[in-house]
C-alpha cells in the first residue's frame, strides 16, 4: 500500500500526544504547540468577525453555513447535497458556493459562476466548463432537481461577491424568462456554503457543523497544526466555545453495518462537550441536542464514461455482474481508509464477488504525478471516489482508462436521521422529520 505523506502526518496528529512517535512528539511540543496558539488567536479573531442573521427579508435569499470542524474526511460535502434535497423539498431554488480554483462556463471578477435546470436529467454531459470543486456536485444532484426548480454552482475565495453574483445572475435570467413579474410563483433562493465555518464576509441565518465523533473523543481537543481541529481553545474559553454557535450538529460518518456502535460512539462524543451551549442551537425543554442528526452513508457504484465528439464524461449505474473481479483503488482524498471501510461496506451488503486487490494514496486534493500515472496504466479495473474522478478526468491517462471502461466510481451520499440513542436507526431514514432549521426556515418565509 502506498499512503502520502500528508495521510501519515494526519494519523500522527489525531493521535494523543503519548502515541505520537517520539521524533513527531518532539516536534509537536516544541513547533507545532505554539504554533497552534498562534492559530487559536487568529481563529478567535475571525469567528468574532462572522456576522449572523435570524432572517433575510422576504425577498432575499437563505444563506445556511456548512462547516466541518476537522480538517477533511468528515463527509461535508455529501452532508451538503443532503441539505439541498430537502431545500428543494421545501420548495427552494439553491445555490452551493465553494472555494477554489478551476475552470467554468463564466466568469464574473474572477468568479466562477454556472446553473443546473431541473430539464438537465440523469445524462446531462459536464466538461472542463464546470469547476472541478463543483462538478461532484452537479453530478450528484443533477436527476434529482425538482420540475421549475434550478441549482446555482459558484466558486470563489470570496463567498460574498459568489453570492451577489449568483442573485444578479439568476434576476437576469428570471427576467429573461419573464418570471420576476410573477413574484408570487418565483422559488426563494437558499444558498448553502460548502465549508463555509471559517468565512466571515457574508452574513449566514444558520450555522450547521460537521463532526467526527470518533476524531472527536481520540483526538487532542487542540486546533491545527498540532491538532485535527480548524479552531481551539483560546483566551480562558472553553474549547467548543470557540466555534460559532451552530444551529445543527451532523455526526458523520455512519456505515450501516454498525448503527448502535455508531450511536454509542455519538453518545460519548455529546458527553465530551457537556457544558456545549454553543452548540446546541435550538433547545427543548427535554432535550439539550434536539437539532442533532447521524449522517447515514448510503453508496452505489458508477462507472465513467467518456462522451464524445463532446470533451466531457457522464455516470452510467452499473449491475452487480459488472462488478466481479478485483479492483485498483486510487485516492487523493484526506482520509483514505474511511473510504476504504465503504468500499468493504458496500462489497459485504452488495454481496458481489469482488476484492480490493492494490491500493495507492496520494495526499488531499494532490494532482497525479508519474507513479500515480503507471499505477493507473498498469490496473484491469480503477476505483476511485467521485471527487478525485472530478479532478483527475482531464488527464490522458484517465481518460484513456475511461474509453477503455476501466473507471469505476463508488458514489457515497448521506440520509440525515435525527440522533435516537435509545434504539437502532432505521434501515432507510427520511428527511421528514429533520430539521427544525431548514423546516423553521420554510415556515418564517
Amino acid at each position: 500500500m502506498s499512503m502520502a505523506w500528508s495521510e501519515r502526518a494526519r494519523r500522527q496528529i489525531e493521535q494523543p500526544l503519548q502515541r505520537r512517535s517520539l521524533p513527531f512528539a518532539i516536534v509537536s511540543v516544541l513547533v507545532l504547540f505554539p504554533l497552534s496558539l498562534l492559530w487559536s488567536y487568529f481563529s478567535a479573531r475571525r469567528v468574532e468577525k462572522r456576522k449572523k442573521n435570524m432572517r433575510p427579508e422576504a425577498s432575499q435569499p437563505w444563506i445556511v453555513s456548512v462547516g466541518n470542524v476537522a480538517v477533511g474526511g468528515t463527509g461535508k460535502s455529501p452532508v451538503v447535497r443532503a441539505l439541498a434535497r430537502l431545500a428543494f423539498a421545501q420548495g427552494f431554488d439553491v445555490a452551493i458556493l465553494a472555494r477554489g480554483a478551476g475552470q467554468s462556463s463564466a466568469s464574473l471578477d474572477g468568479i466562477k459562476i454556472c446553473s443546473l435546470p431541473s430539464a438537465a436529467g440523469p445524462d446531462a454531459v459536464f466538461s472542463g466548463e464546470i469547476a472541478d470543486e463543483l462538478l461532484e456536485h452537479a453530478l450528484a444532484l443533477q436527476s434529482e432537481i425538482p420540475l421549475g426548480a434550478q441549482l446555482w454552482l459558484a466558486q470563489s475565495v470570496q463567498r460574498d461577491r459568489a453570492a451577489l453574483a449568483v442573485c444578479d445572475a439568476r434576476e437576469k435570467e428570471m427576467s429573461r424568462s419573464g418570471e420576476a413579474s410573477k413574484s408570487t410563483h418565483v422559488r426563494q433562493l437558499m444558498i448553502l456554503l460548502d465549508d463555509g465555518l471559517s468565512q466571515y464576509r457574508l452574513p449566514v441565518h444558520r450555522d450547521v457543523i460537521v463532526w467526527d465523533p470518533q476524531t472527536l473523543l481520540t483526538s487532542p481537543r487542540v486546533c491545527l497544526p498540532f491538532g485535527p481541529y480548524r479552531m481551539g481553545r483560546f483566551g480562558g474559553r472553553e474549547w467548543a466555545d470557540s466555534l460559532p454557535r451552530a444551529d445543527m450538529c451532523v455526526w458523520s460518518r455512519l456505515s450501516p453495518d454498525n448503527e448502535q456502535d455508531f450511536l454509542n460512539t455519538v453518545q460519548a462524543a455529546q458527553n465530551r462537550l457537556l457544558g456545549r451551549d454553543s452548540l446546541n442551537g435550538i433547545q427543548t425543554a427535554d432535550s439539550t441536542q434536539a437539532n442533532d442528526q447521524v449522517a447515514i452513508e448510503r453508496t452505489w457504484m458508477a462507472r465513467a464514461r467518456m462522451n464524445e465528439p463532446e470533451i466531457g464524461f457522464s455516470l452510467e449505474m452499473i449491475s452487480e455482474a459488472d462488478i466481479l473481479g478485483d479492483f485498483s483503488v486510487l485516492t487523493g482524498i484526506a482520509r483514505p481508509q474511511r473510504f476504504l471501510q465503504s468500499v468493504d461496506g458496500w462489497i459485504r451488503r452488495s454481496g458481489v464477488k469482488c476484492v480490493v486487490s492494490r491500493i495507492h494514496h496520494l495526499a488531499d486534493h494532490a494532482k497525479l504525478n508519474a507513479d500515480s500515472e503507471a499505477f493507473i496504466r498498469d490496473s484491469q479495473r480503477i476505483l476511485i471516489t467521485l471527487k478525485d474522478l472530478c479532478r483527475w478526468w482531464k488527464s490522458r491517462e484517465v481518460q484513456r482508462a475511461i474509453r477503455s471502461e476501466r473507471v469505476y466510481v463508488l458514489c457515497l451520499e448521506v440520509d440525515l436521521s435525527p440522533v435516537d440513542l435509545q434504539s437502532e436507526l432505521p434501515a432507510s431514514a427520511t428527511l421528514d422529520p429533520l430539521l427544525r432549521v431548514l423546516k423553521g426556515i420554510k415556515d418564517e418565509s
